[in-house]
């Protein structure tokens, strides 16, 4: 499996590895594009650094991160996402309410051609679930050593719970 830090974008050719995810969201927003062949995941932080004093910055390094997601993403088109491919943000809900707007209007427009749908978590986090904070997807490789069934597509998790796509329109 491959772990990707926070404030890193990372791909993954499923057919190679099991799965790719993250942890420790906290208020942070991930990306998945995720097919049965490969599968791209970024982990971003609300602000690059906690010291970053300018008031763009957060918004920036999501700019910055959604560059580098589109850049893998038309790079790896034709061989990880030429089948279906599902595309999630997944990002912080803070008393009823998505915490960072602006940064989630961002990757929306930057994935908006891929068609994303939007998950959100709960901050501060139930720390009674031993997958807070975490985000995975799983290729046909890893569904079949875990056992799990195998539809032909990647499964998407967050915080331990399935990911379900909408149906096809």
């Amino acid at each position: 499996m491959i772990v990707v830090p926070m404030n890193a974008v990372r791909v993954v050719s499923l057919h190679e590895m099991f799965a790719i995810g993250t942890q420790g969201l906290g208020a942070c927003s991930a990306i998945v594009i995720a097919s049965s062949r490969g599968a791209i995941l970024a982990h971003i932080p609300p602000r690059p650094t906690a010291s970053a004093s300018d008031p763009y910055a957060g918004d920036n390094n999501v700019r910055r991160l959604m560059t580098e997601v589109t850049a893998l993403y038309m790079r790896y088109r034709d061989e990880y996402f030429s089948s279906h491919t599902d595309t999630l943000i997944v990002c912080a809900l803070y008393q009823g309410a998505i915490a960072l707007p602006d940064q989630v209007q961002i990757m929306h427009s930057a994935l908006s051609r891929l068609g994303p749908s939007v998950c959100t978590y709960d901050v501060p986090g139930n720390y009674t679930n031993p997958g807070q904070g975490t985000v995975l997807a799983i290729g046909n490789r890893g569904l079949t050593s875990l056992g799990l069934p195998n539809d032909g597509r990647a499964r998407i998790y967050v915080e331990d719970q399935q990911y379900v796509p909408r149906p096809p329109s």
